[in-house]
């Protein structure tokens, strides 16, 4: 959750959370007496003879059972979407092999490398004493890490095509890299060649494409060669142009859910931020260890930072997801508790001011499996009417879950058969305890306790 360390239980919060929870209490004790108030005796006496029972108080409890059920299969449905949602985003290959890749950020002080030629420098003795590192399989940098959500988008043109201004040109993501990025990741090249380190030293005007860039602007055809520059206007310059030496699977850059833009990576220049992303079989405690100490021995003034395991970076990718997966399947736990206490104890006064007509006809005759068919009878009618009313409004209501969903149909079948399945297994364990429970009536003793 978006700054979540910043918030805290405040005295005007928890007072607020006890008013609500009081004043719930208060009208939950109020409504039966102010409708026990409104019955009339002669009413309630005629209805409920002997048990004192009017059918329109069994009524109102029937329909609270059968919304208790309705309103379980509902949140039990988004529930289901969700976790079948979130097991779809979590089958998404991110383009990259997150597995034994740990990242770590350094800023290099303006004051003492004020150049990009000492910055560069700097950055390629690291990498030579990291990939030298026994259990550093291999070490390269990048200024924007897969699935960080940072954009650096432009225009481009293509050379041999017709100029087009900022506004109309194709946008593209930019990415700036050192040789080995695609084998430190695991990204596949598809085509040509990766960047080499002879490209980062003289500054080759070469570039690489990922599938999705090779695509829209190459359709069919192979990119490899083509040539590409900044958008038109005053900051156009063919002769600046780009050479495309390679095409790479796409990369995953915002989120999992989250198509890959057309994206171009370029030899990286310094900037004020550099990501070293290594693949190594160390611990994590000791690759950092590590780490650190390279960049100390070639100056202990710049500061290392920010290290984070890439698996870590793609389980926080889908922490919305996540939270709002436990927070439904939260209430939906709740709610499934709440209907099949409902329907026991719904049950449970059914059979207990039942009891001298069960004991009568248990002693007139009537097999005890027949009581057990009748009172689960009774508590499964309740429970498939709240399944009906729960599935036109899971039909109506999972469509407003559209834009949280992953590949997914919000009126998925599987999902609403399961929902109703566990309600009608809790459904059916609820019945039974007060349906076994009058199947051992004594008849002699029931029609004495009348």
């Amino acid at each position: 959750i978006a700054r979540f360390d910043q918030t805290h239980l405040s005295v005007e919060v928890f007072a607020f959370s006890a008013a609500m929870a009081l004043m719930v209490t208060l009208l939950v004790a109020a409504a039966p007496g102010l409708y026990a108030s409104a019955i009339a005796l002669s009413e309630s006496l005629q209805e409920g003879q002997r048990s004192g029972v009017s059918r329109r108080s069994t009524g109102l409890r029937n329909a609270l059972v059968v919304a208790e059920v309705a309103l379980a299969l509902l949140l039990l449905c988004g529930a289901g979407l969700m976790i079948r949602s979130f097991i779809q985003l979590r089958r998404v290959d991110p383009g990259f092999d997150p597995r034994q890749l740990t990242s770590m950020k350094i800023a290099l002080p303006d004051a003492r490398y004020p150049g990009t030629d000492q910055r560069a420098a700097f950055l390629q003795q690291l990498l030579q004493r990291l990939n030298a590192t026994p259990g550093i399989e291999m070490a390269a940098s990048t200024d924007r890490l897969p699935l960080s959500g940072e954009g650096n988008w432009g225009s481009i043109n293509i050379v041999g095509r017709p100029l087009l201004d900022s506004a109309h040109a194709p946008s593209v993501e930019g990415r700036s890299i050192s040789a080995n990025y695609f084998r430190a990741l695991g990204i596949p090249l598809l085509r040509g060649r990766e960047l080499t380190d002879r490209d980062i030293a003289e500054a080759t005007r070469v570039t690489i494409i990922n599938q999705t860039m090779a695509n829209a602007l190459w359709p069919g055809a192979d990119p490899i060669g083509q040539r590409v520059f900044g958008s038109a206007g005053a900051r156009a310059d063919p002769s600046s142009a780009r050479e495309i030496v390679g095409v790479v699977a796409d990369v995953r850059d915002v989120a999992l859910d989250a198509d890959s833009p057309p994206e171009m990576y370029v030899p990286f220049h310094w900037w004020s931020v550099m990501n070293v992303v290594m693949r190594s079989t160390m611990a994590p405690s000791a690759l950092a260890a590590a780490a650190r100490s390279h960049v100390a021995a070639l100056d202990q003034e710049v500061p290392v930072y920010g290290i984070t395991r890439l698996d870590e970076l793609v389980n926080h990718s889908v922490a919305r997801q996540r939270f709002e997966l436990s927070l439904l399947a939260l209430f939906a736990c709740i709610a499934l508790i709440l209907a099949a206490v409902g329907i026991y104890g719904l049950l449970s006064f059914a059979v207990s001011r039942r009891t001298h007509e069960m004991g009568l006809r248990m002693a007139l005759g009537a097999h005890p499996r027949s009581v057990l068919a009748q009172v689960m009878s009774d508590g499964m009618k309740l429970v498939l009417l709240g399944l009906g009313f729960g599935l036109l409004a899971s039909l109506a209501l999972m469509r407003l879950m559209q834009g949280l969903l992953y590949q997914l149909s919000p009126a998925d079948p599987v999902t609403f058969a399961a929902g109703a399945g566990i309600l009608v297994v809790v459904g059916a364990l609820a019945c039974s305890i007060p349906a076994r429970r009058a199947m051992r009536l004594d008849p002699m003793v029931a029609l004495r306790r009348e």
